[in-house]
């Protein structure tokens, strides 16, 4: 009885609409890479809509992704993608181009990495070789083994079709109910067209919701 029950429920599709699933929310983090150099990699915004002063309406905010030091540069509208690139040149590209490093700084950069990394003459790094155990990891590491400990991993394949969660708050294009609380949890079945990334799909919506057509929760 209770296998059939089990099977019924599985195989149910308004079950599966309005299920609670008792395990960790899918996906695993994919933190971005770590910059090796400063102004290698970095990061924009912009601030609108601010008063207009000295004809300057915008502040654009750069900040390097390594040690997060950031230039703030007054701008006016309108503002293409042609102006920024000159606007970059002009204030942070003269100033946080390709400089020479002193060696003399890199030395303890060089001997972590150096006593941290993997010896295939003695199978393991130096640092665990002396103290027993691996060196520790960046901290960015560690955020992702504590963002992974209340996660689970899922792989989908292009074909299979998923169930989706969305927020009902906010995506009205399948929402058929004035209580939000009585809505499903789930929507679909959908079919899985592209996988993007490690935990990031496209799939096969109705028209009304193609603007939806980015990563959401599946199961």
């Amino acid at each position: 009885m209770l296998r059939d029950i089990k099977h019924f429920i599985a195989k149910c599709h308004t079950c599966q609409l309005n299920h609670y699933e008792a395990i960790a929310p899918p996906g695993l983090l994919q933190p971005n890479s770590i910059p090796d150099k400063a102004w290698t990699n970095i990061s924009m915004d912009f601030i609108d809509g601010l008063p207009v002063s000295e004809g300057k309406t915008v502040i654009w905010v750069v900040v390097d992704r390594l040690n997060k030091f950031a230039h703030f540069v007054p701008m006016s509208h309108p503002y293409m993608a042609a102006s920024v690139a000159q606007l970059f040149v002009k204030e942070i590209f003269r100033l946080q181009g390709e400089k020479p490093h002193s060696w003399v700084q890199a030395i303890p950069w060089a001997e972590w990495w150096y006593n941290s990394a993997f010896h295939s003459t003695i199978q393991m790094s130096p640092f665990q070789a002396l103290y027993g155990y691996p060196p520790p990891t960046v901290a960015q590491s560690r955020m992702k083994t504590t963002y992974d400990k209340r996660h689970t991993k899922r792989k989908f394949a292009v074909g299979d079709h998923v169930y989706l969660k969305l927020q009902v708050y906010k995506q009205h294009s399948v929402h058929q109910q004035d209580r939000h609380k009585l809505s499903p949890r789930y929507y679909g079945p959908f079919e899985v067209t592209e996988r993007i990334g490690q935990v990031a799909y496209r799939h096969s919506l109705p028209n009304g919701m193609k603007r939806f057509q980015r990563w959401i929760r599946t199961k």
